[in-house]
């Protein structure tokens, strides 16, 4: 993916009027990057999804008891976790991935025993 480095006060008005065609994000470093997110199918958006979820150090653990699926840029999350943390951290992790518009969470929180 292809990023355009912008000044932050260049950023927001253009972020402003392409809203729908641009998502914004932050790497370590101050400089903010603009992410061209349109035309992502949702195949693209569920397997990036999984590879952030394997990308986590403490996520990459629970990745098998959990699907991933993608309609329409809303990414449904579902299986069973030991933690609500975890849980959490999942809908975080694919929130963040590039494309998503909304994470719908249905993880349960089940201790295994």
């Amino acid at each position: 993916m292809k990023y355009i480095r912008m000044v932050p006060w260049l950023l927001v008005p253009l972020a402003a009027a392409r809203a729908e065609t641009f998502q914004v994000a932050r790497d370590d470093t101050p400089t903010l990057r603009l992410l061209a997110v349109e035309n992502r199918t949702d195949a693209a958006i569920t397997s990036d999804v999984l590879v952030a979820i394997q990308n986590d150090d403490i996520l990459r653990y629970y990745a098998a008891d959990v699907q991933v699926s993608t309609h329409g840029a809303v990414v449904t999350l579902d299986g069973s976790v030991p933690r609500a943390a975890i849980r959490q951290r999942m809908a975080q992790v694919a929130h963040a991935v590039a494309g998503v518009s909304r994470v719908v969470n249905l993880i349960t929180v089940q201790s295994k025993g």
